[in-house]
């Protein structure tokens, strides 16, 4: 799981740990399972200061089994709050 979070790093400057890199698979994988249409979000609760000095950093070429080569990161957004309790 750990090359997701490195790509979101270096592609988006998104300082995030492995979990947080693996809730980004798990939602990749969830959209090509429910399809092109359907809106799939994930929450990145952690930062990858404690692995900065680990392999998180250090260049690895991906593998064939990896999805990390057929995915393009094309940037980041917001949405606001839908909760009618959360104005």
């Amino acid at each position: 799981m750990w090359p997701w979070a490195r790509k979101l790093a270096f592609s988006l400057g998104l300082a995030i740990g492995i979990s947080s890199g693996c809730n980004f698979l798990a939602a990749v994988k969830a959209q090509v399972k429910l399809g092109p249409e359907a809106a799939v979000a994930t929450i990145f609760c952690g930062d990858n200061k404690k692995y900065l000095s680990t392999a998180l950093m250090s260049e690895e070429a991906p593998r064939a089994e990896y999805l990390s080569p057929r995915i393009e990161l094309l940037g980041t957004g917001t949405v606001g709050r839908v909760c009618e309790f959360c104005h």
